[in-house]
């Protein structure tokens, strides 16, 4: 009888805990539910709009670096010769670059190596970026 005691005892006592706890994480999920700014967090679409209307205004920030005739030239092109998926103004202002009597822009200083080792290639690049982008718009 005695032992029975002790364990009735002992098992009441780890219900009494377990429903201290459980009323402590309900009232902590109540304060974490009502607790905040009251602002809604943006949604991933709208995240990502707001993150590509910041780069869209970056680029045309950087593109608006160059005179009014290679501002013209460099939003036909749209994308560096080199590295084809790189936006042109996308990693700051544009490096121009003459090949073959053609004005070319890269999306930075560091690609004018590979450019400049392959003229006829890049210029083939440029041609298509630019019927792409024409295409486009």
């Amino acid at each position: 009888m005695l032992m029975l005691g002790g364990i009735f005892d002992l098992g009441r006592s780890v219900v009494g805990v377990s429903n201290l706890r459980c009323a402590c994480l309900a009232a902590l999920l109540i304060v974490a539910t009502f607790s905040g700014c009251g602002e809604q967090p943006a949604t991933a679409p709208q995240a990502a709009a707001e993150q590509d209307n910041s780069l869209e205004a970056e680029i045309a920030e950087m593109i608006g670096k160059l005179d009014e005739a290679d501002q013209k030239l460099a939003l036909e092109q749209k994308f560096c010769a080199v590295q084809s998926h790189e936006r042109l103004g996308s990693m700051g202002v544009p490096a121009k670059l003459e090949l073959d009597g053609q004005t070319i822009f890269l999306c930075c200083e560091g690609c004018e190596k590979s450019a400049k080792a392959d003229p006829e290639k890049t210029l083939a690049r440029v041609a298509e970026l630019k019927a792409a982008n024409a295409t486009t718009n």
